[in-house]
């Protein structure tokens, strides 16, 4: 993650100066503003919507390569976001006090693009799968056909072991 928050290496260190308009950390020059585990947990379900709306993309534009490239981020992502929630969960808290609307927004932006991620990453699944069950299949009966005495094609059992399995 060059550009952005490495939120699980910095989260340990409690609050820390982060960039309002960047989220990047800024611990020499001053100019940044402490951030609470809210303002942590916003940032972490934004960059991680922003990895995932990325991911989205790529899987409309059947972009395999791109997309493989990326798993590393979204994990990252994925796992900072996953410490954000634990600390945000940890913080002192009145019974009283909700999660503001910028958390709530953000919570509902991440959902919602996650939901379109789950339908696209399925939709991906069943293409791939129809694939691999036509290269299967046309494997299979490439690998029974053969020829028989007289030169003729014909259906050769001894050939089927070379064939591909058709469960993978």
């Amino acid at each position: 993650m060059n550009s952005s928050l490495s939120i699980s290496g910095l989260i340990k260190s409690g609050k820390r100066k982060i960039s309002a308009i960047t989220g990047k950390k800024d611990n020499d020059k001053g100019d940044g503003i402490e951030s609470s585990p809210e303002d942590e947990l916003v940032y972490a379900f934004k960059n991680a919507t922003k990895i995932i709306l990325h991911e989205n993309d790529l899987l409309k534009a059947n972009n395999f390569v791109g997309y493989k490239a990326d798993v590393e981020k979204k994990v990252a992502a994925f796992q900072g976001l996953s410490e954000c929630l634990k600390v945000y969960k940890q913080r002192p808290v009145s019974s009283a006090e909700d999660p503001s609307p910028v958390l709530k927004e953000a919570i509902k932006e991440f959902n919602e693009t996650a939901e379109v991620n789950r339908a696209l990453l399925s939709q991906s699944i069943r293409s791939q799968n129809i694939v691999l069950e036509l290269i299967i299949q046309s494997a299979t009966q490439d690998a029974s056909v053969g020829y028989n005495a007289k030169g003729g094609r014909d259906f050769d059992k001894s050939r089927l072991a070379i064939s591909l399995r058709p469960k993978v």
